[in-house]
């Protein structure tokens, strides 16, 4: 984790919630503003994770079948080979 950037802005942040399809259809209680007064100072940045949901979100999107999970459990594992 490192710890990078800055804090998002209202506007922004209500420019994300308008234009990225991730928010389509959600119904929210709160303004952008309410979240901006609610975020802390400091941005934490978790890069793999955040390039693995981007990856994920795209495959979602543009592919016919994701295999996302795998095998959870050891039994899994064996089924699977089978």
């Amino acid at each position: 984790m490192s710890v990078v950037g800055t804090p998002k802005s209202a506007e922004q942040i209500q420019h994300d919630w308008d234009h990225n399809p991730r928010w389509k259809g959600i119904t929210r209680t709160y303004t952008p503003h309410d979240v901006v007064a609610l975020q802390g100072h400091v941005v934490e940045e978790h890069t793999l994770a955040r390039r693995g949901a981007e990856v994920l979100w795209e495959q979602l999107h543009e592919m016919d079948f994701v295999n996302a999970l795998g095998a959870l459990t050891g039994n899994m594992a064996v089924q699977q080979v089978r």
